[in-house]
């Protein structure tokens, strides 16, 4: 694994609890040029560490990181704000489930399921082949999980371009 860089050998070992969606998009195929890829980008801050010493002073390791799931179909996207005002989607967990083959061509695939937070029973379901986790810069240590928009700002983020 490259540093500051994962993918879904390293599903095991890695944790979204409480990570921030700041933001997604979908890249879409261009069959005409012959690319049957679809992904989907997640701009998250991506929890490193947490530093759990003295339980009056946790702290967390966070830098944003580009959560980019490959060969992505079968898209569903459920996220309803009742009370009008929008708020923060955080990561509960993130399922991943041997998907059965829809046909014999292409790369093997996986379910996934992404459980937020908030709003209520609120997930982003699909099917992918696999995922790319990229940080995109050095984690700062902060006494909260997600990093403020002047925080943000510092990063450059290629997945938004």
């Amino acid at each position: 694994m490259a540093a500051g860089q994962a993918t879904d050998a390293d599903f095991d070992r890695l944790s979204w609890h409480d990570n921030v969606i700041h933001g997604f998009r979908i890249s879409l195929p261009e069959p005409e040029l012959g690319d049957w890829r679809s992904d989907l980008i997640l701009d998250i801050d991506y929890i490193v560490e947490w530093l759990c010493g003295d339980p009056q002073d946790v702290r967390f390791r966070v830098a944003p990181a580009d959560l980019v799931f490959h060969d992505v179909g079968d898209l569903k996207i459920g996220l309803e704000y009742p009370s009008g005002m929008l708020s923060e989607i955080s990561i509960n967990t993130i399922h991943r489930m041997p998907a059965k083959p829809a046909h014999d061509r292409g790369p093997p695939s996986y379910d996934w399921r992404i459980e937020v937070h908030a709003p209520p029973r609120a997930a982003l379901s699909f099917r992918a082949s696999g995922f790319t986790q990229t940080l995109r810069g050095e984690p700062l240590t902060l006494p909260q999980q997600s990093l403020t928009r002047a925080q943000r700002a510092q990063f450059r983020n290629p997945a938004a371009a």
